[in-house]
């Protein structure tokens, strides 16, 4: 069982994606626009606890690792050809918190759209270490920015969602047990072996 760490998490090391602003607009006025057509997408979070994992915590990389590998399967299957992602498909993204308890804050975004290694989407949650942007506001990432990804099946299970998984361990029987039904048993959908 992996355990919380105290105040140190995993570092985020900044990739210089921004070096071409043409791309970044047309990411930002896609993913406006997608945002705009989109149905509400995201409850209040503001109970919900933080969890903080020491970044040598072995449960919670390997979840990474494995969200990770299984990544551009995701991004092929729950996107719609032009970059953006099908509804109820997002992704957790590690941002940057200098200054706060924890490096980076890892946080649930979507919808979202992409070009390339560029990201742009709704953010999910209200945030605890940043102000820079609030729930629903659009946040710019990079890829490698990415540590899980998930999407609600048709089946109403939870798909992905391998951090999750990891954190829900951590937790007291009567705690955890809250969360009986709501993921799949298998992470990966059907035919993503």
């Amino acid at each position: 069982m992996s355990r919380p760490a105290d105040r140190s998490t995993q570092k985020i090391c900044w990739s210089n994606w921004v070096k071409r602003v043409k791309p970044i607009k047309i990411l930002t006025l896609l993913a406006a626009a997608f945002l705009a057509a989109a149905p509400a997408f995201a409850q209040s979070q503001d109970d919900d606890p933080v969890f903080a994992f020491h970044e040598t915590d072995p449960a919670m990389n390997a979840a990474i690792q494995t969200a990770l590998s299984y990544l551009p399967v995701f991004l092929e299957q729950m996107s719609d050809g032009e970059g953006r992602s099908i509804d109820g498909a997002f992704v957790k993204v590690a941002v940057p918190t200098p200054g706060q308890p924890t490096d980076a804050e890892h946080v649930w975004v979507g919808p979202f759209a992409f070009i390339d290694d560029r990201f742009a989407g709704a953010l999910a949650s209200h945030p605890a270490y940043f102000s820079h942007t609030a729930q629903g506001e659009v946040l710019h990432f990079s890829r490698n920015q990415i540590s899980d990804w998930g999407v609600l099946g048709s089946d109403g299970l939870r798909y992905g969602y391998f951090t999750s998984r990891v954190v829900i361990e951590t937790l007291p029987a009567d705690e955890a047990a809250a969360y009986d039904g709501f993921f799949s048993s298998d992470p990966l959908p059907v035919g993503w072996e």
